[in-house]
């Protein structure tokens, strides 16, 4: 299918796709916020009263409309179709927005392992193109080290189009897949350069640009041990290193096996007098850099250090090879990013052994030719360092590229700014960013023996590649895995990173050269690195003696803890066995003292001795942290009224308060006229937002009030107040949460599930285990009990339990038991106090009915440059509680990229199945929504198509609707 050859996972492209279509709408926003604020601020500075803001705002009209224009024009590429499409999804050449996305000279194809020569000229004679030859073996040159060769680039005829050659490609039986030869930007943040950050403060924070003394990556401490070693090779893909900067030169890679300016490719690589790298882009030897992003990153990799004069990197030493494939406008192709990797694959081949690549650019579509090099850099043992992107998304969601690749040895890395908070512009994500190091106001190298300021992910990211190469100057032998391990686990925790990087953790170059392992040594790793527990609970951290290099003999280990912490330790196992876990318990009593410890675990082996440090916070008997949410909201803000509207949240637990943590979603038009208040029930008010911000939209920020509500009682009514103080905007409290910490005055039982919600068929079973915990009382008897249910058995493990103790409700039905939603109620009773949990137990029959109906009315024709369209609809008589809903459409039109569908339901409930789509030509989608999951299938059903272009009417062909769903009659 042609669907297949164009893109193989649509699952994952489809995903992209979206990321870029919003990039490309951020652009444009930015450029009308930025407008709307120099208006205000221009202003103001003249004299301007808020009595003017709607003058300025009528002049913004145009500017709006110019961003609304753009957004429909990237909305085609923000919805792909179903892997059922029989068409692919190629941009449309008449949409500037998609021609954009990727290079129309050339097309990159991968062969089946089976071709040949004559595969190869197949290919050009049905294109009219051009494939890169020159030993005449059917491998393109420039990819020979990708896998078997089976990967080209085919440079097309002007005759021929990108999408007639995917189209002509996908009949080939020699090729595999053919995919557009996309382009890459780079990854710099779009902030202006600010000239009071002039130091150094990522790799030494004392403070000097107002930030916190201490966040940064502890550089002079690492120094003490290493400075680099030009022996270490580190490739820096990007837009060239200005190989001639004074603060770069005695740094840069020189290829030994070419002979400088002779004309010859003395190598056989392709390339002539590649002294110091290659540019992708011409083909050449001379890497130099016309743009800036790619020196300032070589300068945070290996400024060369103590020689009075610029700046210092990661590395006073190092061996940096440049690799050109970003052009002076920063934006290049797929095709010369691989021709990178392939030369440094090819280095590695030569005995050039290059360790690691960074990887300074993003925001790609997935690209299955580049993911396959980038494997087989992993796969040579060479480390792919990445940045994350500065969408301030999150990444788990929304992947950047190639950072989201799911490669062993890549290592994504999001940027931090001078405070060790997360760099307000970085992309992040619990599963798919790995570290955080400094990445604002980032003063490097630049062309023309210039320094200046940069910040983005992309000045984050050389800061690893620098650490990285450090420690190998310790230690060579250290493999790429070996390498992303140490640098994530040495990296100093940071509350800003919890939860939004899968190692939590910031760069900590003295930390991992102290941790570097000789060429055989054990590494202690320790999970968690901290935890906070009651007095009276017991915290339990795994400690693994992990082995490099063959490492056999057993570990020692010795607990320190400071202060000194009256509890009770104990070590499973001690000494450890080289590979294995032990767990550390840490049992405190009501007698030890509240407050924070730091804990040195020490494992000692003959001469060989590693400490990890890990935190414990133990607090007070009985604390308890209480977090609600909003359940009156969203509410709309009236507009210029100082009453304003009100917000309440009702604690009904007796709670002397410790810290109260705010999270607040306003959404607003002008935040500088809102005034937030906070009352807690004993009258107490605090202001949070006291017209702030500017022209700036939107609230969504959290409020850490460590003493503003001390001493007082949780239990009442918590006010949110907002009111707006001038005229002109609109908006609305959104949501807020309250989240209290303090002891427990009175008795509190917590029952806690990691899901209360369990689906089973007619005859299964389902569990629910469930955490059982008490607060505020030295006695801890909790009895259970559970509202049973008559078509269910139920039974717990136990009905009395010693908190903190767990138990497990096991429900078991039978093929009898009607299908349906059970609601199940557990009570937890201690004396006088009781508290519940609301479980929910979803039984579905055996065997699901599935219906299909189609549309008897059709062909209808869907006119242009009409919102309201057309609407067919589809009448089902059988009665089903929806489980799945598949939709499929077909519609023949020229322009699809400008079509709308949306479908209603019986019940009302309307979705917008598809706004705008891709640039291809026609509609044939399958439609899984999951909104209409639970409703009665009866009824009509109603499809309206629109198109509101002007690019030439189409017709709705046909429509059909299959229901999954449980029978209701």
């Amino acid at each position: 299918m042609l669907r297949q050859v164009f893109a193989p996972d649509q699952r994952l492209r489809r995903k992209s796709t979206r990321i870029w279509a919003l990039r490309l709408a951020r652009r444009e926003e930015d450029k009308y916020v930025g407008v709307f604020n120099q208006m205000s601020n221009t202003a103001r500075r003249d004299g301007w009263q808020m009595s003017h803001r709607p003058i300025i705002q009528t002049q913004l009209l145009h500017a709006f409309a110019r961003f609304m224009l753009c957004m429909l024009v990237v909305s085609s590429a923000a919805c792909k179709g179903s892997p059922q499409d029989p068409e692919p999804m190629i941009p449309d050449p008449a949409d500037q927005q998609c021609r954009d996305a990727y290079a129309h000279d050339s097309v990159i194809v991968k062969f089946r392992s089976s071709h040949s020569v004559s595969a190869f000229k197949r290919a050009m004679t049905d294109l009219g193109g051009s494939i890169e030859d020159v030993d005449r073996d059917g491998i393109y040159d420039r990819f020979a080290r990708i896998g078997a060769g089976e990967l080209a680039l085919l440079e097309l005829d002007a005759s021929v189009t990108v999408e007639q050659a995917l189209a002509r490609l996908s009949k080939n039986p020699d090729v595999e897949y053919a995919e557009p030869n996309y382009l890459i930007h780079i990854t710099e943040a779009r902030f202006p350069n600010d000239a009071s950050f002039d130091e150094l403060w990522g790799l030494h924070n004392t403070g000097q640009t107002g930030g916190t003394t201490g966040a940064d990556v502890r550089a002079p401490d690492a120094w003490s041990t290493s400075v680099g070693s030009r022996n270490i090779i580190a490739g820096i893909i990007d837009t060239g290193v200005d190989y001639t900067h004074p603060d770069l030169s005695t740094n840069m890679w020189v290829n030994p096996n070419e002979i400088p300016e002779n004309g010859i490719d003395d190598d056989g690589n392709g390339y002539i007098d590649d002294i110091h790298g290659i540019n992708a882009i011409t083909g050449s030897g001379d890497p130099m850099d016309d743009h800036g992003h790619g020196t300032h990153v070589a300068g945070t990799v290996g400024a060369t250090g103590n020689n009075d004069s610029g700046v210092v990197g990661v590395n006073w030493e190092v061996s940096m090879v440049a690799m050109k494939f970003l052009p002076r406008r920063g934006g290049g192709k797929v095709a010369d990013a691989i021709a990178c990797i392939n030369y440094a694959l090819d280095l590695k081949q030569q005995g050039v052994d290059i360790r690691m690549l960074n990887n300074s650019w993003g925001g790609v579509l997935p690209t299955q030719a580049l993911e396959e090099a980038l494997v087989a850099a992993s796969d040579a043992d060479i480390l792919l360092v990445a940045s994350a992107g500065n969408l301030s998304s999150n990444n788990d969601e929304s992947p950047d590229y190639p950072s989201s690749y799911e490669i062993p040895n890549l290592l994504a890395v999001a940027a931090t700014d001078h405070n060790d908070e997360l760099s307000p512009f970085s992309s992040y994500g619990s599963l798919s960013v790995d570290l955080g190091a400094p990445g604002s106001a980032i003063l490097s190298t630049m062309p023309d023996r210039q320094y200046g300021m940069k910040q983005g992910t992309s000045m984050a990211t050389p800061h690893v590649t620098g650490a990285a190469a450090l420690a190998l100057s310790v230690n060579h032998t250290l493999t790429a895995e070996e390498l992303k391990i140490m640098l994530m686990d040495s990296g100093a925790p940071v509350a800003a990173l919890h939860g939004r990087t899968a190692s939590g953790r910031r760069l900590d170059v003295a930390s991992m050269v102290e941790q570097v392992p000789p060429p055989s040594r054990f590494h202690l790793r320790i999970s968690p690195a901290g935890q906070v527990i009651n007095q009276e609970e017991t915290a339990v951290y795994d400690i693994e003696a992990a082995v490099f290099r063959g490492f056999s003999d057993p570990v020692s280990l010795d607990v320190v803890a400071r202060p000194e912490l009256d509890a009770t330790m104990r070590l499973a196992a001690n000494p450890l066995a080289a590979g294995a876990t032990t767990t550390l318990r840490i049992e405190t009593t009501r007698n030890t003292i509240p407050g924070e410890y730091s804990l040195t675990i020490t494992g000692s082996s003959g001469s060989l001795v590693l400490s990890r440090n890990i935190s414990l916070t133990v607090r007070p008997f009985g604390t308890v942290v209480r977090t609600l949410s909003s359940t009156d909201t969203p509410l709309d803000i009236p507009d210029n009224l100082a009453s304003g509207v009100i917000s309440t949240i009702t604690g009904k637990h007796s709670i002397e308060v410790d810290h109260v943590t705010v999270v607040l979603t306003i959404e607003h038009t002008y935040i500088s006229d809102l005034i937030v208040t906070l009352t807690s029930p004993a009258g107490t008010q605090i202001a949070l937002h006291d017209r702030l911000g500017g022209g700036s939209n939107d609230i969504f920020k959290t409020y850490y009030l460590s003493t503003e509500f001390n001493s007082e009682n949780f239990a009442g009514d918590w006010v949110l107040s907002v009111s707006d103080h001038s005229q002109y905007d609109s908006g609305r409290i959104a949501s807020w949460d309250l989240i209290i910490r303090g002891v427990a005055l009175s008795p509190i039982i917590d029952l806690e599930t990691a899901s209360a919600t369990r689906q089973v068929k007619q005859g299964d079973s389902a569990t629910y285990a469930m955490d059982v915990k008490m607060y505020g009382s030295s006695s801890r008897e909790v009895s259970l009990a559970v509202e049973d249910q008559p078509a269910l058995d139920i039974s717990l493990s136990s009905n009395q339990v010693i908190a903190p103790d767990s138990a497990v409700l096991t429900v078991e039905t039978s093929p009898l038991t009607p299908p349906g939603t059970y609601p199940l109620r557990v009570t937890g009773t201690h004396k006088d106090q009781s508290e519940s949990i609301e479980l929910t137990l979803d039984v579905r029959p055996l065997e699901p009915v599935i219906r299909s109906y189609h549309s008897v009315t059709l062909p209808n024709d869907v006119p242009q440059s009409d919102p309201s369209g057309v609407v067919d609809t589809i009448s089902v008589t059988d009665s089903l509680q929806i489980d799945t809903l598949a939709v499929e459409v077909k519609i023949t039109h020229p322009a699809a990229a400008r079509v709308t569908l949306i479908l209603t339901s019986p019940s009302g409930t309307r979705i917008v199945l598809r706004r705008h789509g891709d640039c291809s030509p026609n509609v044939y989608e399958i439609f899984r929504p999951v909104q209409f999951s639970g409703e009665n299938s009866a009824g009509q059903w109603a499809l309206r198509v629109s198109d509101e272009a002007s690019f030439g009417a189409g017709t709705l062909d046909s429509w059909s609707l299959t229901v999954t769903g449980m029978p209701l009659d």
